[in-house]
């Protein structure tokens, strides 16, 4: 849209300033030129092909096929003392030709040169091509579309030489002449009218010197100002700021400004309760919503507005009979051994548990994320299964000073004996096999009340230890 306003403004100022004239010209003759790795081709003529191209493709036999393109307009139509303000080339895919699909290749960027000598589109070759100069030269950038047409290519300064000196025409080649690449444009030979190269030449007649057009691009931030037109500007658009030289010519400065607005982004960050995190140059603890601000590339705000919530797990339990519930819903439950080393319980995994014997246990609880653990809680009341009865467990002396004899009614054919500090620590961890009783030597351990844990296949046994 701010290209369609500057036209329309740009052509009103100058139709004010004196009488202009636009000539639309077709092609009066072109050719391509090109060169293959069999004998002689260099010597021949293409001037029937369907292309003006720039391209270079494997040849036939090896090495390259090379082709570049002769473009000519007849402009004696402009009158001699006519100043060309404007002339735009058009150029238009062709489409499939050959082992082309239409333009090929990610190096097809390709120079359109004034050519400095004359040439016949019915006898010139690769050997004989016409030379061509690089001043005012324009660059086509290179694409990665088959069928896009190339208009209101800006040939201004190439027109302009070619009114002041000789008229030879364009040609159009590859900037590297490298396999495969190709801009591939359709030639008059091509027998699609609407497709034929074209040249829109516009120009004036008069002896009101012409004003001297200067373009600049602005931008800024929206709060901020620039001085254009002759005051502060802080709205969008195209501005005029017009200078007078010694000539008395005017020289017009054409400014399009662009304000840029601040860039605002959301985004919710959760935490556990207890963590905090960095926002807005201060560690937060608390639920709410924050505001921070940074710069972007090109120097204007990006607002980012925070929302921070904070995951509270409840750890709380409940004693129910001999049942334990925890009472945090929807969440991941494991309980453990508070006594024997607050050891994980294999699959007491739910939101309750009942233990099958007497003792202190916990829950770790996970929720959105965030774990916490419950305080032990001790169960008691819990009536010995008839098989540990019957065992005969005995443990003595309790309290003991350097050892302790373990006793029980029948040999156990595999078993592990488990001894935990008062921290809970794990301090023997010892195996029992074909064996009715086993001493344990204490003297390495301190005063306190520790956890001993016989476990078989046949029973399981808990009783307190007490070191002297």
């Amino acid at each position: 849209m701010k290209s369609v306003i500057f036209s329309i403004v740009f052509t009103f100022m100058l139709s004010a300033l004196m009488a202009q004239t636009t000539v639309n010209l077709t092609a009066d003759y072109d050719c391509c030129i090109g060169y293959d790795n069999y004998p002689n081709g260099i010597n021949l003529n293409f001037n029937t092909a369907a292309q003006n191209a720039s391209y270079a493709i494997p040849g036939t036999s090896g090495g390259l096929n090379v082709n570049r393109a002769l473009i000519h307009f007849d402009l004696s139509t402009i009158p001699a003392n006519a100043t060309i303000t404007s002339a735009l080339l058009n150029l238009y895919a062709l489409g499939p030709s050959g082992s082309l699909s239409g333009h090929t290749g990610s190096a097809n960027t390709s120079y359109l040169q004034r050519v400095t000598q004359p040439w016949a589109a019915t006898t010139v070759t690769w050997a004989n091509q016409p030379t061509t100069t690089t001043a005012n030269q324009d660059t086509l950038p290179g694409t990665t579309q088959p069928l896009l047409d190339y208009t209101n290519i800006n040939v201004t300064q190439m027109v302009q030489d070619m009114m002041s000196t000789n008229n030879y025409g364009f040609m159009l080649r590859l900037v590297n002449e490298a396999a495969t690449n190709a801009l591939l444009f359709a030639s008059l030979n091509a027998g699609m009218p609407a497709k034929y190269p074209k040249l829109v030449v516009t120009y004036t007649i008069g002896v009101v010197p012409c004003p001297i057009y200067k373009f600049a691009q602005q931008s800024i931030c929206k709060g901020d100002s620039i001085l254009l037109q002759g005051t502060y500007q802080k709205t969008t658009g195209l501005y005029f700021d017009t200078l007078t030289s010694v000539a008395s010519i005017d020289s017009i400065i054409v400014t399009s400004l662009w304000v840029n607005s601040p860039v605002h982004v959301s985004k919710t960050i959760t935490i556990c309760h207890g963590d905090s995190v960095l926002i807005a140059g201060a560690y937060r603890k608390s639920p709410g919503i924050f505001t921070q601000t940074f710069s972007t590339v090109a120097g204007c705000d990006s607002i980012e507005h925070i929302q921070l919530s904070v995951t509270v797990v409840d750890t709380s339990i409940v004693l129910s009979g001999i049942t334990l519930t925890a009472n945090q819903t929807g969440a991941t439950y494991q309980w453990i051994n508070c006594e024997v080393g607050f050891s994980i319980i294999p699959g007491a995994v739910f939101q309750s548990y009942t233990p099958s014997i007497n003792g202190s246990y916990a829950v770790f609880i996970t929720y959105n994320g965030c774990t916490g653990i419950s305080p032990c809680i001790y169960v008691s009341g819990i009536s010995a299964p008839e098989y540990a009865k019957e065992t005969g467990f005995d443990m003595v002396p309790n309290p003991a000073g350097d050892r302790v004899t373990l006793r029980w009614k029948e040999p156990v054919a595999e078993g592990r004996i488990r001894l935990y500090n008062p921290a809970g620590q794990l301090v023997i961890d010892s195996k029992l096999k074909d064996i009715s009783e086993k001493t344990l030597d204490i003297t390495p351990f301190t005063a306190g009340i520790y956890t001993l844990l016989l476990e078989s296949k046949e029973f399981t046994v808990a009783r307190k230890l007490v070191i002297e």
